[in-house]
């Protein structure tokens, strides 16, 4: 058997015995190409084993319809503005850790934008629908900030990567404070 019969033989195994996903085929595969050309210095030639396609993922969004009838069965809670949560979601097109994550500092009311931090920091506009009700929680997270202040002094937000060190007081500021805060105090 041929070194490329025996590379077939095994990569087909694993599509079809094992059922192992494309990626992992494709890693396998690219690790004997690896071992032939580079360690053993004898590269492959064709190699035609039967191979797991990558599934084609189809994106659809929710019709309006289908936002209607979600946003008249959502309820806010005491602590969860949850319409206003899928009305940032939907109108934005923020990821569901996005407005959880949102910061006093981060709305630009100026430009009716939002800076949305994460892997590439971007910025979206506010929909109309959502200036009110957002005014109207960041006016019950100002709340929360100041008895957090009288209350627990000592107890700020958390801030991503050095910034406490960098800036110690930031915790502590009504920029930094989160637009949804949680009831009570992380530990």
């Amino acid at each position: 058997m041929s070194h490329e019969e025996k590379a077939e033989s095994f990569l087909t195994h694993l599509a079809v015995d094992l059922q192992l996903s494309a990626k992992t085929q494709n890693q396998a595969f690219s690790a004997i190409l690896f071992l032939y050309k580079e360690v053993l210095g004898e590269p492959l030639g064709d190699v035609d084993a039967l191979r797991a396609k990558r599934p084609k993922h189809k994106r659809t969004a929710p019709s309006r319809d289908e936002i209607k009838r979600f946003r008249a069965v959502v309820v806010d809670s005491e602590h969860t503005p949850a319409r206003l949560l899928v009305d940032l979601l939907y109108g934005f097109g923020l990821r569901v850790s996005e407005p959880l994550e949102l910061r006093v500092k981060d709305i630009l009311w100026s430009e009716r934008q939002l800076v949305i931090r994460g892997g590439k920091d971007r910025r979206v506009p506010i929909p109309s629908a959502c200036l009110d009700p957002l005014k109207a929680q960041v006016a019950k997270a100002r709340i929360v900030w100041e008895r957090d202040r009288a209350g627990a002094p000592g107890a700020g937000v958390t801030l991503p990567f050095q910034l406490r060190r960098k800036y110690p007081d930031a915790p502590f500021a009504w920029g930094w404070f989160w637009v949804f805060p949680a009831p009570g105090h992380c530990t």
